[in-house]
């Protein structure tokens, strides 16, 4: 196995930000008291640090690699729906936000199930909603290792299979190591690798094409020799005239579907105050639209190539059979050895700033949401993070597991998965926070609605000649497409509110939010979460960066609310 020099400059630049991250989740152990800690920990994180990380969780490895690719394969319509994602922040921060930062420090809330439990009481939308996010969490990580190995296997020239083993054990001892105040300080500077890397993909992209008008123009005498216009720069020609339907589709998908992303969404839990949500909204936002939006072009820089016959013949065959090698091909065609090793580590950024969260909601659906609240309450806070990490090493083997399938099939299960994530929180939420009529039996079977239809619909838009029964035909396509997100959302909403609105609210079948907020339910015990012993400053103290991001963000009052 010989490496050229190039690549053996990207791989130092990629083991020297790797140690850095591992160094930041061990120096983040000893701040770990309980799942508080563990999970959102100490509310006196500066807001704008928050807000890159919600951005930087958002920012998964799909953006980095196979939204390029979508681009390259369909066309600029990418670039809109990316734009569509950014929409999630501010609609999350109104509808639920400002109440679910609210009732977090009043109930001692730090889980989505949580949430819902306090909305609609009883166990069971908390299991329901746990083994949802369980799920989705799973389904969804699988593309994201997927990311991983179309990184890491040209690089390393190892197998597709083992660069994502290797990638899942380097992440993987982050995660379990540092928790929550390690992706905080960790995110920030991964979020600082991914806006580097997109502003040099994007200009040395520009500068490789001879800017945007030479770019559109060469793609566009090349598309008029396309027989069949799979890519196109015509929105609604792209797709072979599926174009349109689907983007509508899929702005929905990615704007509210995304406002209901738990691992996203539970970063406004950390916010020192509920009156920051509208900074965080707008600092989230212009991070992820800004990284998404660049990064597509690469998708056009590479079908540029393409267009112009630059590939080499190897390069072709590996782009026909998987279209997420077109941001691969150009970094390493394009970009200096060092450039290209912040690339890669902006890619593995992505992937773990997605995944920790994915991680830590999954761990958390079963140590806490299922053990703890649900069978055994005794359970003490060091052995509920014990328990903890003990599953988070559960879902990594059985990701591990799952990535030995077909990549055709990983990426319907990261599709299942964001689906299923949406479905099971965002209308349980949104309602639950903001309509006092919501009831306990409805809330259980609107998210199992929203689990199962999600899941089904993403069953049934398959190609038929992988699953026989299936509708996903070119007919269907260019007829009628919803993303199955939406069906599961849709699913949801109606039966939460319809069953809500035919049952009558009791104390027995409401949450503490509701049942409180009426006067009759004593009030509820103290908040589970320990009193901080130091705040963020006496802590931050003992990390070298501490003074300058202190003058490059704003930090909140020291004064305890």
């Amino acid at each position: 196995m010989e490496y050229t020099f190039e690549e053996l400059v990207a791989i130092v630049a990629l083991i020297v930000y790797i140690a850095v991250i591992w160094g930041i989740a061990i120096w983040a152990r000893r701040f770990i008291k309980g799942m508080a800690e563990f999970y959102i920990g100490t509310r006196r994180v500066p807001v704008a640090m928050i807000a890159l990380y919600g951005a930087a969780a958002m920012a998964s490895g799909w953006t980095f690699v196979g939204q390029p690719g979508s681009t390259f394969q369909v066309g600029p319509v990418v670039c809109v729906i990316a734009i569509a994602a950014g929409m999630s922040f501010p609609i999350a921060a109104w509808l639920y936000g400002w109440k679910m930062r609210y009732y977090s420090e009043k109930y001692g809330l730090i889980t989505m199930p949580d949430l819902i439990e306090a909305c609609y009481g009883g166990k069971l939308p908390r299991i329901i909603a746990a083994i949802g996010i369980i799920l989705g969490s799973t389904f969804y990580l699988t593309a994201q290792y997927k990311a991983m190995g179309t990184l890491l296997g040209p690089l390393l020239h190892v197998p597709y299979h083992w660069a994502v083993v290797i990638g899942i054990i380097i992440y993987g001892i982050y995660v379990f190591l540092g928790g929550f105040m390690a992706a905080v300080y960790a995110n920030v500077i991964q979020i600082a690798v991914m806006l580097i890397a997109s502003f040099v993909i994007f200009f040395a992209g520009l500068a490789f094409v001879g800017g945007p008008s030479n770019l559109f123009s060469v793609i566009a005498q090349w598309e008029a020799t396309q027989p069949a216009r799979v890519f196109s720069l015509d929105m609604s020609a792209c797709l072979l005239g599926a174009g349109i339907g689907m983007y509508i589709s899929y702005i929905f998908t990615f704007a509210l579907g995304g406002a209901g992303q738990p691992h996203v969404v539970t970063k406004m839990y950390a916010l020192a105050k509920p009156e920051q949500l509208k900074w965080y909204a707008v600092f989230s936002a212009l991070a992820f639209t800004w990284v998404c939006t660049t990064l597509s072009f690469a998708g056009l820089f590479t079908r540029y190539a393409w267009a112009q016959g630059l590939i080499s013949p190897e390069w072709v065959n590996m782009l026909k059979a998987d279209v997420d090698y077109a941001i691969i091909w150009f970094t390493l065609h394009n970009l200096p050895p060092v450039l290209v090793g912040i690339f890669y580590a902006a890619v593995l950024a992505a992937v773990f700033t997605t995944s920790d969260g994915f991680l830590m909601m999954s761990s958390a659906g079963f140590a806490r949401d299922i053990v703890h609240k649900c069978i055994k309450p005794d359970l003490t806070p060091k052995q509920e993070v014990l328990l903890a990490r003990i599953f988070t090493l559960v879902i990594i083997i059985v990701a591990i597991a799952l990535v030995w399938v077909p990549p055709a099939i990983i990426l319907v299960l990261g599709i299942w998965g964001w689906g299923t994530l949406a479905a099971v929180t965002l209308p349980a939420v949104a309602i639950g926070v903001n309509w006092k009529r919501v009831t306990k039996w409805p809330g259980a079977l609107g998210i199992l609605a929203g689990l199962v239809v999600a899941a089904g619909m993403g069953l049934l838009t398959l190609d038929p000649k992988v699953v026989p029964f299936a509708l996903g035909t070119l007919k269907y396509y260019q007829t009628f497409f919803l993303h199955p997100c939406i069906w599961g959302l849709l699913a949801a909403t109606v039966v939460i509110v319809v069953g809500s609105l035919l049952t009558k609210p009791t104390p027995q079948n409401q949450g503490v939010i509701w049942t409180e907020a009426k006067g009759i339910a004593p009030p509820p015990p103290a908040a589970s979460v320990e009193a901080e012993k130091k705040t963020l400053y006496e802590i931050a103290e003992t990390f070298p960066t501490f003074k300058l991001l202190r003058h490059l963000f704003v930090t909140p009052s020291r004064s305890k609310e």
